[in-house]
């Protein structure tokens, strides 16, 4: 099924690319404890870097998975995650894309080394997160930060595999209610 681009997705997907290294490594930072939007988010979002951008990408969090429900999430994740805390901290600021939360918002940890490049959100931005000379794509009304990601996905002309279609529905289905 073929799913129409809207002029203003391939824009988003051209800014995008302009925020982004054009080679090396980038974190793919979800909020603490997260949840099913956040991990789906954070794969989405490690398939476009991969696929059409050709970037090498790590999903790295804090706090634990606890529910059951987003453990057995993980379970199913074709691609590496990681404990912020098992990242070796370099010199070098390390690019950081940030899926269901935004620098700063207060439940996030950022490592000293990162270096905020772009944000993913569907929670409103308040006055004391400012994003500053970083990309940014936070829509309220978007019910779910996978939600916009899939966006890029269809702009980008990427499939998306059926494990990940599913883990994005759960994470949509789970945020919505």
């Amino acid at each position: 099924m073929d799913i129409p681009v809207s002029e203003q997705a391939v824009k988003r997907l051209e800014e995008l690319k302009a925020a982004l290294p054009a080679k090396g490594r980038v974190l793919i930072i979800p909020h603490d404890y997260p949840d099913p939007d956040a991990l789906a988010s954070a794969a989405a979002a490690h398939l476009l870097l991969d696929k059409h951008f050709g970037l090498h990408s790590r999903i790295v969090f804090t706090g634990m998975v606890s529910r059951a429900e987003n453990r057995e999430m993980l379970r199913h994740f074709r691609y590496k995650w990681q404990l912020l805390g098992q990242v070796r901290a370099t010199k070098r600021r390390v690019p950081c894309i940030y899926v269901d939360t935004k620098p700063r918002a207060g439940n996030v940890t950022m490592p000293s080394f990162g270096k905020p490049v772009a944000v993913f959100d569907h929670h409103p931005l308040t006055r004391r997160n400012p994003l500053g000379g970083v990309f940014a794509d936070i829509r309220a009304g978007a019910g779910a930060s996978v939600t916009i990601l899939h966006e890029y996905l269809v702009a980008a002309g990427i499939a998306v595999p059926k494990w990940l279609a599913a883990v994005m529905a759960y994470g949509i289905a789970t945020e919505t209610l």
